[in-house]
């Protein structure tokens, strides 16, 4: 297991066997400390077991710092909501979420497609359409076929949201 020591205040750096200075003495300690004396003692020393209590999975790391709670070091993520960027959906889920949660008959998106007047954009987004397994939020193709639809931009976003978090893949 990694220890950290307490540097400075606030300072954690990877402890590895590094001379410590304890009550005015220079102190050198073995690598597996840890496994040998308690966590009140290794703090008395600067030294601590990282705590990681993960990132939920509706969430997305902004950025990270390692921070001492109540005497338990731990990462301390700042997150931010997943958006529909960040989940690609499958195109059942993307049928499927048009029909549960927007009412969508499953010929929706082949009626955008029939209403193509360019025959060579039609063919392109026919093949998209057919051959298409995994969906991205940004695809221009995507984006094309919400601009066809009479849902706003947030409205998509929270219909690709529903199909990501409760429809299987």
């Amino acid at each position: 297991m990694t220890l950290y020591h307490e540097t400075t205040p606030g300072t954690f750096d990877t402890w590895n066997g590094e001379v410590i200075e304890f009550e005015g003495m220079p102190v050198r300690y073995p690598l597996n400390i840890e496994a040998i004396e308690s966590d009140e003692w290794l703090a008395a020393r600067g030294l601590y077991k990282l705590t990681d209590p993960g990132i939920p999975d509706d969430k997305i790391e902004v950025s990270r710092s390692l921070q001492l709670i109540d005497g338990i070091l731990t990462i301390a993520y700042v997150t931010r909501d997943k958006g529909p960027a960040d989940c690609n959906i499958t195109m059942r889920q993307l049928r499927l979420g048009l029909k549960q949660f927007a009412g969508k008959r499953a010929n929706y998106i082949q009626g955008i497609i029939d209403d193509i007047v360019d025959p060579a954009e039609q063919d392109a987004a026919q093949i998209w359409y057919d051959e298409t397994t995994e969906v991205e939020w940004e695809n221009p193709m995507t984006v094309y076929f919400i601009s066809k639809t009479e849902f706003s931009v947030e409205q998509a976003a929270g219909l690709w949201m529903l199909a990501y978090q409760n429809l299987p893949r």
